[in-house]
């Protein structure tokens, strides 16, 4: 379970990761290098939390309206993909970003393109539809 001080070592390494200027693997390993008293648990929650909001970053942009706040995409992610509670959060937030989760938790993403639900680039989209047709493209 990330704590305060995991969702703030994820959003650190957000900062560096999403400038896109170099492998994120590589971007990770420096970091657990410079912070050793990270445990192996901590390193593989860590790890897994980047690449879940890497693999959905359109999704989660989307939904955080382009806010460029890497602690609440860490938050976007642990709620709206992994589905995690606010209250597991709770000790871990602030009252402001307690409130921020919950207008989050009942955002509606109906109105979401395919491709932004699926963080899939509209190009690749396109393609899989006229190849597969839109049901197959869904799955």
């Amino acid at each position: 379970m990330l704590n305060l001080n995991l969702i703030q070592h994820c959003a650190n390494i957000l900062g560096e990761t999403l400038d896109f200027n170099g492998p994120a693997d590589m971007k990770l390993s420096n970091y657990f290098r410079q912070h050793g008293e990270l445990g192996q648990k901590d390193r593989g929650e860590i790890a897994e939390c980047i690449y879940g909001i890497l693999r959905r970053l359109r999704f989660l942009k989307k939904i955080n309206e382009d806010d460029e706040n890497y602690k609440k995409l860490v938050i976007s992610w642990l709620i709206k993909i992994e589905g995690r509670s606010i209250r597991d959060l709770e000790r871990s937030l602030n009252k402001e970003e307690i409130e921020w989760a919950k207008s989050l938790k009942s955002k509606d993403t109906d109105k979401y393109t395919w491709p932004e639900k699926l963080s899939l680039p509209d190009w690749l989209w396109d393609l899989l539809v006229e190849q597969y047709g839109i049901d197959e493209a869904i799955i």
